[in-house]
């Protein structure tokens, strides 16, 4: 199997943050702090699936590709409904697109 690159998946894990830090303490407690209201991500990131899901290319993607969008979606969320400060959300898009490319049929 290929050396894919490591992606940190969760990011913040807790507290009370000064922007673009790490907080502690329970996730459910702090990630508005960094992610934004839950329901307001869902709201957008539901949004986009659907877009992206009847674009052209969609049938063709991979599964692995699919999830990738699926997973940069909910980061680009995180941006624009959180703390767009959170280097996390930022390094985490480019590890799931360092995942799709790393995948490519085509190099």
């Amino acid at each position: 199997m290929a050396d894919l690159p490591k992606v940190n998946i969760d990011g913040a894990t807790g507290g009370t943050p000064t922007v673009g830090e790490v907080p502690e303490g329970k996730p459910t407690e702090v990630r508005p702090t960094t992610h934004g209201d839950f329901t307001d991500g869902a709201k957008f990131t539901q949004a986009v699936m659907r877009a992206a899901q009847e674009a052209p290319s969609w049938p063709i993607l991979t599964d692995v590709q699919k999830e990738c969008v699926h997973h940069i979606v909910q980061k680009i969320q995180r941006v624009v409904c959180g703390d767009p400060e959170f280097r996390d959300h930022w390094e985490d898009i480019i590890g799931y697109s360092e995942i799709a490319i790393a995948r490519l049929k085509v190099k």
